[in-house]
């Protein structure tokens, strides 16, 4: 299991865990197709929508011929726990 977090708390928190994480948001040191799964929860809200088209071509690049990306994002202007579940494969 590989990471990426910003937060440096967090940062420490899955260190001291046994977590390989990345710090920073960039996703361009990973290997092309290695990932079966990504889960991104509470992520794609704060990619910039300037930024989405990459951040998606990043995802797919990451994922093996099958894989699954899982995410969570909330819904609108509702309160938490409120929020959409999404699972995407690559075909």
């Amino acid at each position: 299991m590989v990471g990426t977090e910003l937060n440096e708390t967090s940062l420490q928190r899955a260190a001291q865990n046994g977590h390989s994480v990345i710090k920073g948001d960039s996703l361009d040191s990973l290997p092309d197709a290695e990932f079966d799964l990504i889960a991104a929860a509470d992520v794609l809200e704060y990619v910039p929508e300037s930024t989405l088209p990459d951040f998606s071509r990043d995802m797919s690049r990451l994922m093996k011929k099958g894989a699954v990306l899982v995410s969570r994002f909330p819904k609108g202007d509702s309160p938490p726990p409120d929020s959409y579940n999404m699972v995407i494969p690559r075909m």
